[in-house]
């Protein structure tokens, strides 16, 4: 699966970053997405947040996508400052977090995981942060 081909991230224009090294994924600036003053709204923000988390457990875990489902089951965002322009994400989950997924998947066939995921603007300040919990689960 292609994080950028579901049907809402295409909707809203969501990209491969072009500038890495500030984000996996990225939103282009446009009016379309502005709030009432004028910044990035908080649900482009949370958008961009919630695919750059799926795609982080697509890649890093691209083995147990043909036999698991996932879905976002709980969210905690913080939003630390106005975003202007191109906003990027970035996800990490820490070690001993995977380590525990992957012997919770192995024992019970399904595991919650925490995704910690940063959102940036062009020059770096984060504008959001999100810790997204994941329920995976076998399917048959």
């Amino acid at each position: 699966m292609e994080i950028t081909e579901i049907p809402f991230n295409e909707f809203i224009g969501l990209k491969r970053s072009q500038q890495p090294e500030l984000g996996a994924l990225e939103l282009d600036a446009s009016p379309n997405y502005h709030n009432h003053i004028g910044t990035v709204h908080a649900a482009a923000q949370f958008a961009l947040a919630e695919a750059c988390s799926g795609e982080y457990l697509l890649s890093r875990f691209a083995d147990l996508a043909k036999s698991h489902v996932a879905v976002v089951r709980k969210v905690e965002v913080k939003f630390r400052k106005p975003a202007v322009g191109n906003i990027f994400a970035n996800a990490h989950i820490p070690d001993e977090k995977i380590r525990k997924l992957m012997t919770d998947i192995t024992t019970k066939g399904r595991a919650f995981v925490e995704i910690s995921v940063k959102v940036v603007d062009a020059q770096g300040e984060v504008t959001m942060a999100a810790t997204l919990e994941w329920y995976l689960q076998k399917i048959d």
